[in-house]
């Protein structure tokens, strides 16, 4: 019985305290809020750049963009649904530049013929991003 009673003394004197609740929660002792606030921040961050990763699908990298990159105009790939602002707040986040202009091109598909067969070119939405002069993009 002896080493029952000091294992069960252990065990529940090594056993953590039960987290106190939203009203039982003391303001002052609260050791956790500089790391929970830097965690917070980075998983925006975390969720700016995914957001941005699904308004930007590619650069297009023509003869024309590349022309066009010298002025500072860069054209991308984008969803059939994503709009002006969207765009612009996912190349300011992700390419960490001020956005001048964007102009948009909605391409509707193309029907081609393979042999007897005939299909369709799918569609897709261009986006023309002008950047502040002075400032470029990595691409």
């Amino acid at each position: 019985m002896e080493k029952k009673s000091s294992f069960l003394q252990k065990f529940r004197s090594s056993k953590k305290q039960p987290r106190a609740g939203k009203n039982n929660r003391d303001s002052s002792n609260s050791p956790k809020t500089n790391k929970s606030k830097s965690k917070t921040a980075q998983k925006n961050n975390d969720f700016a750049s995914i957001q941005a990763q699904k308004r930007l699908i590619r650069p297009l990298d023509t003869e024309k963009s590349s022309q066009l990159a010298s002025l500072g105009k860069y054209v991308f790939q984008v969803p059939d649904f994503a709009n002006k602002k969207q765009i612009k707040q996912a190349v300011q986040s992700y390419y960490n530049v001020d956005v001048d202009k964007i102009n948009i091109i909605n391409y509707k598909p193309k029907t081609k013929r393979f042999g007897a067969t005939t299909g369709k070119r799918s569609s897709y939405k261009k986006a023309f991003i002008t950047v502040k002069k002075g400032q470029s993009l990595t691409l």
